[in-house]
């Protein structure tokens, strides 16, 4: 997408408001600060009773090729911090940590995905030893999607046909789904994860046309059982595709304790190739 999506922190006075102007540059100042070789925009940012900030600032506006992106920080008073150090892009769709939250996070990366139109592809980049265990919280949930996303967890390095980034919900609240495509996600993916101990859910699937391949659904990427409280997919959307003809393809759905799949409403959905065992319910609805 021809769109640049900026997130970071800033301090300053408490309980006050921050203009935080972006700039790019093909080159910086030998300090490594960043200089104001083209103005991207903007962005109003309110401080805590700390002085800390968070922000998420999107521009209709690409980085060309080798640019880095500097800001400016203006308080209230008008006073005007200096360009600070030059950062280097990185996807906005890359998840390298399994905080709940935070740059760099599952969450982050769904949100910047709904943020961005058009399709998007979320890869994985964590670093050390799997498995890699994501645990959304009630405070921190995962967003519902509602922008065509292509969630693929086997982009993680180590992957090598079976999960290894693991969702577990044992933290995330009573009734929470695992991923929830949402209206709006049409033609998106999820490919790759172990979804576990959801009280929802374990994935929600509310819009057409999706993929849902190479996932364990109430089992962990060891193999153990690890059920979801209700049902493994619970399917509401119409021309969906859950498994598929290739090896890679099928879903373990096992150990979940209403229906393995759940196909509640839509039309034109497509089961291939999956294993779905011990439900608590039908394997299939």
């Amino acid at each position: 997408p021809s769109s640049t999506l900026i997130n970071g922190t800033v301090t300053g006075p408490a309980s006050s408001t921050l203009t935080v102007d972006f700039y790019a540059n093909t080159t910086g100042d030998p300090s490594g600060a960043g200089e104001g070789q083209r103005y991207l925009g903007s962005a109003s940012v309110p401080t805590d009773a700390a002085g800390n900030g968070t922000f998420t600032a999107s521009f209709a506006t690409a980085l060309s090729v080798g640019e880095t992106v500097t800001a400016t920080v203006t308080r209230l008073s008008g006073s005007t911090s200096q360009f600070a150090l030059n950062a280097t892009p990185q996807g906005p769709l890359v998840v390298t940590n399994t905080s709940a939250t935070g740059l760099g996070s599952l969450q982050q990366a769904l949100l910047n995905a709904n943020a961005i139109a058009g399709t998007d592809t979320i890869q994985f980049l964590i670093s050390g030893a799997a498995p890699f265990i994501i645990s959304p919280t009630v405070a921190n949930p995962l967003p519902t999607i509602i922008d065509p996303v292509i969630l693929d967890a086997t982009t993680q390095a180590g992957f090598a046909g079976s999960p290894i980034v693991q969702l577990s919900g044992s933290s995330a609240g009573a009734g929470a789904n695992g991923l929830t495509l949402g209206a709006g996600s049409t033609g998106s993916a999820i490919r790759g994860f172990a979804i576990v101990r959801i009280t929802g859910a374990g994935i929600a699937v509310q819009s057409n046309s999706n993929t849902i391949q190479g996932n364990y659904v109430g089992v962990t990427t060891a193999g153990a059982a690890a059920g979801n409280t209700s049902d493994g997919l619970l399917v509401t959307g119409s021309n969906n595709l859950i498994g598929g003809p290739n090896a890679t393809d099928p879903n373990r759905i096992e150990n979940n304790g209403a229906s393995g799949v759940f196909l509640s409403a839509g039309v034109g959905n497509t089961l291939r190739r999956n294993i779905i065992t011990n439900s608590g319910g039908l394997g299939v609805r």
